[in-house]
């Protein structure tokens, strides 16, 4: 079933920890390329050192020639110096030439962070040539992939998702704060999708199902 046909009230009433997973999480995992013309890394509580760090990996290690760090302040982090600002001194830091960094520092939420992006690569880069890393969390990626290719359907581009120490898919069941991320999570992707930002998403019909089982009770 596609996740369009789900309401609100299904995520928050009747959708077990299984559904929410199936939802929030990528199952496929990432080929790594030998070289990337740009590592993307988004802001949010725990870019630093999680996201920030898989980027200087990269690095580091000759995969990523540049490094664009994007975030004003989000959700969990209102921030000044901002986001991208505060990943950008971490990687000068940790020896990243000044050159080899690009800062997007107006985004305050998942779809700015594409556009303003990619606004930024644009004025640097052939969009049809670049190639790309994007790097967040594991339980952002699927939602951040997708609003990025919705955008801008690049032809090369490979999806990081970090498990980081705040939630990811081995520990979001283990406490009330990360469940609720989840939960927030998928209630997004299915804002996301009604508001066309991203293209529709699959899904099992369990939810669908026990919807219909709930009605023909009542």
């Amino acid at each position: 079933m596609q996740l369009s046909k789900l309401k609100y009230r299904d995520l928050l009433f009747l959708a077990s920890s299984t559904d929410l997973e199936n939802i929030v999480f990528r199952n496929e995992k990432a080929e790594l390329k030998s070289s990337y013309d740009v590592a993307l890394v988004l802001g949010g509580p725990k870019m630093i050192p999680n996201r920030i760090n898989k980027a200087l990996e990269y690095y580091q290690k000759g995969i990523a020639k540049k490094i664009l760090v994007s975030g004003s302040f989000g959700f969990l982090s209102i921030s000044i110096p901002s986001e991208a600002s505060k990943m950008c001194h971490y990687l000068l830091n940790h020896g990243v030439f000044k050159e080899d960094i690009l800062v997007e520092k107006k985004s305050h939420n998942t779809w700015e962070n594409m556009k303003f992006s990619l606004e930024l690569l644009k004025s640097k880069y052939d969009l049809n040539e670049i190639s790309l890393a994007l790097i967040t969390s594991d339980y952002h990626l699927k939602r951040s992939l997708a609003t990025l290719t919705h955008l801008c359907p690049l032809k090369d581009i490979t999806g990081i998702g970090i498990k980081d120490t705040l939630v990811n898919i081995d520990t979001w069941k283990k406490s009330s704060f990360s469940k609720f991320l989840i939960l927030k999570e998928a209630l997004l992707l299915l804002y996301y999708v009604k508001k066309k930002r991203i293209e529709d998403i699959t899904i099992p019909n369990v939810l669908l199902n026990r919807r219909k089982s709930k009605n023909n009770a009542s």
